[in-house]
């Protein structure tokens, strides 16, 4: 098995995330759009003030969708982190421990609260699904930004070790035929 990247790894750091969701890490400028793309943007019909919202538009990656309806399912229990669990936790970075506690919390209470509302259990997964999917886009955004901060940092040793690079004097075309 290759070894994954920082950024896969991260998902894989949040408690109810397995070894499928582990390696899905959407990239995009704000929740928003990953959220469209995943196809859990809720559907509209709108007509001068008048804005009717539908269910989800299940435009885009089937297999992502799927993936985290199938990890929302996960929130209808207490947050906790179990023994498996908590070496991969450990290994995250602090930050992202912190988003996917946050993500965990947020989410069994919203998994709770719209159950007892008395939404069906389809639907309530799909919302935490989709909520979640902002969350994962959380993770993903501090792990690159990380990771760009690291590499910022080792060009910069890099240049005061060795100095900086110089292009190599250009030849005449006269020089060449000598």
């Amino acid at each position: 098995m290759r070894s994954a990247s920082p950024g896969c790894r991260a998902p894989a750091s949040s408690p109810r995330f397995g070894c499928p969701t582990s390696g899905t890490r959407p990239c995009a400028i704000s929740p928003a759009p990953v959220r469209r793309y995943l196809g859990l943007a809720p559907s509209e019909s709108s007509t001068g003030d008048s804005v009717k919202r539908g269910g989800i538009t299940k435009a885009g990656n089937g297999r992502a969708r799927r993936i985290l309806v199938e990890a929302a399912w996960a929130y209808r229990h207490p947050a906790r982190v179990g023994r498996e669990k908590q070496a991969k936790v450990a290994a995250a970075p602090r930050s992202v421990r912190e988003i996917a506690w946050k993500a965990q919390t947020r989410l069994c209470r919203r998994f709770r609260f719209l159950e007892r509302k008395g939404k069906r259990r389809t639907v309530v997964a799909t919302a935490v699904a989709r909520e979640l999917a902002a969350f994962v886009w959380a993770i993903n955004l501090e792990v690159m930004q990380n990771r760009q901060a690291t590499l910022y940092m080792a060009v910069d040793r890099c240049v005061s070790v060795l100095g900086r690079p110089t292009a190599p004097p250009l030849q005449s075309r006269s020089n060449k035929g000598s």
